[in-house]
């Protein structure tokens, strides 16, 4: 026991002396740790979903891969609507979330809350069936946002290119959009919400996903 008890404290002498002797390398050790576990707990849904995007149109989509290892088909991944009100669907990015109607966006504290329910439908734009434009808003990564689903709802959005089918529930009933552009833009280019001639639906997140630097819109009208 007392040999025992000897040599923990000379591990703990040996280790005291390493920090004295070395203090501003431990110092800067723990730094680079500390800052590289809270960019990964920051990053970590985005990241995630981009790994899992990748593995699914890559991996499970390959031919050769499919041949050897049975693995579920990508396509066939129909989910229910999330909600039978006002529902956005993207089977490409695996996206199915509710949208929350009438959110005024000039309100921070309002349209906070209504993310933490799902993606957010501006006050004042149209509605689907209607000529006009939808604008529909969501967080690309927020993780501050405590008890929500939808902390990186929109992180995929990049992903959406010309030709690419939007689906909307509405009052139960399905309305399909194609896409017909993706940009990005500065936070104080307000156009994006104006009126359109066509049935337009308007989706926007903060850009690139954890920063609010740019906004990436993309923009479909319905078939």
């Amino acid at each position: 026991m007392e040999g025992n008890l000897e040599n923990r404290k000379r591990v703990g002498r040996g280790l005291l002396s390493f920090f004295q002797t070395n203090k501003i390398s431990t110092i800067a050790i723990l730094v680079v740790v500390g800052s590289f576990a809270y960019l990964l707990f920051y990053f970590w849904e985005p990241l995630a979903a981009n790994v899992g995007y990748y593995f699914k149109t890559t991996v499970v989509s390959n031919s050769f891969v499919r041949s050897i290892i049975p693995l579920p088909n990508p396509n066939l991944a129909v989910k229910k609507p999330k909600s039978e009100d006002f529902n956005l669907t993207i089977k490409k990015i695996d996206v199915n979330v509710p949208v929350v109607v009438n959110i005024p966006v000039d309100d921070k504290k309002e349209y906070l809350y209504a993310l933490t329910k799902g993606v957010a439908q501006a006050r004042g734009s149209a509605l689907p069936g209607e000529k006009g434009n939808i604008f529909i808003f969501g967080h690309s990564n927020s993780p501050g946002s405590e008890n929500s689903n939808y902390r990186s709802v929109f992180t995929l959005l990049d992903k959406l290119g010309k030709g690419d089918e939007i689906e909307i529930i509405y009052k139960k009933e399905k309305y399909s959009y194609l896409v017909v552009e993706t940009k990005t833009i500065n936070p104080d280019q307000l156009e994006v919400l104006e009126k359109t001639q066509k049935e337009t639906v308007t989706l926007m997140t903060c850009w690139p996903f954890g920063t609010d630097l740019k906004r990436l819109v993309i923009r479909a009208e319905r078939e």
